[in-house]
């Protein structure tokens, strides 16, 4: 319509932007987190009941170390779909999935059997914190400087250092 202002079909391209990069919709392989930024995996990120082929409604979460992602197959009969995952840069395995997880060139990949109006949650969890960029006092690599990082720094205080006398 070229009576309205322009802004509508633009806020209309960043809501379609932002779904894409948090979810591919259109495609038959359901891809999660499949274009996310960096800082949104330190952030955390977070979306619900994106609907994808085949009357499936996906939410996806980012915390911490843990990606979970539940389906519902709001369709009356069952369906077989493939997730895959979006994992940080140089991941190569899971510290905890469902089983039949294959991890490989960035991604993890599971085939779902979903019942008909089921719901089903699916539970990552990346054996490391991911962070957009670490301090260098944050020994621990949790995104955080705390007490955590002083103990570490306390328990090996002076370590590796000769003791000789001059």
């Amino acid at each position: 319509d070229l009576q309205r202002t322009p802004e509508h079909a633009a806020h209309g391209a960043v809501i379609n932007a932002v779904i894409q990069m948090l979810i591919d919709p259109d495609n038959d392989l359901i891809e999660v987190f499949p274009a996310i930024p960096a800082t949104w995996w330190a952030d955390g990120v977070k979306f619900t009941d994106i609907a994808v082929k085949g009357a499936v409604l996906v939410d996806g979460e980012i915390k911490g170390n843990s990606i979970t992602i539940n389906m519902a197959n709001t369709h009356s009969v069952s369906t077989t779909r493939d997730l895959r995952v979006w994992l940080p840069s140089g991941t190569t395995e899971l510290f905890e999935s469902p089983p039949g997880t294959v991890v490989a060139n960035g991604y993890a990949t599971l085939s779902v059997m979903m019942p008909a109006n089921s719901n089903q949650d699916y539970l990552f969890v990346l054996p490391f914190h991911y962070c957009a960029e670490y301090l260098p006092s944050d020994i621990n690599r949790d995104c955080y400087v705390d007490i955590r990082d002083f103990a570490i720094l306390a328990e090996n205080w002076l370590r590796g250092i000769s003791q000789q006398k001059y």
